[in-house]
């Protein structure tokens, strides 16, 4: 009995761990909002004002991934909106969007999907919600 017991066991350990790795190779796919934004060490969120001049809104920058590898990423900023489609990936684990040729690794964490870079020497991040 102890041996079936321990056999069972094991065996729903087995598919625990296949469960849970396979929890943990989450997709990108869904739709996405402006969490916040930062510049070096400062931070912007929605509600804000960027330097007395632009109002900070959750529809500052919108993401839409697609189970088909396309995307559709919208950026309102100051009234113009812009809206670029692209495709995406995963290539050893992780995650990489590519708009107009640009290949731009993100992380999945929690419930956001994170992109950084440097713009003249100015490292920036941001932080999309997934909705």
């Amino acid at each position: 009995m102890k041996k079936v017991f321990a056999s069972l066991l094991a065996s729903v350990a087995v598919v625990a761990i296949c469960l849970c790795l396979a929890a943990c190779a989450s997709s990108p796919v869904g739709n996405y909002k402006f969490s916040e934004m930062s510049m070096g060490d400062v931070v912007f969120k929605p509600g804000e004002t960027m330097n007395g001049l632009i109002e900070i809104e959750e529809d500052m920058f919108t993401l839409e991934i697609k189970e088909d590898n396309t995307l559709s990423f919208k950026t309102n900023v100051a009234g113009e909106v812009e809206t670029e489609v692209g495709t995406w990936e995963t290539r050893g684990g992780k995650h990489y969007l590519v708009i107009d040729g640009d290949e731009q690794e993100v992380t999945l964490s929690g419930g956001y999907l994170v992109m950084s870079g440097s713009f003249g020497g100015l490292e920036i991040t941001i932080k999309l919600q997934k909705v």
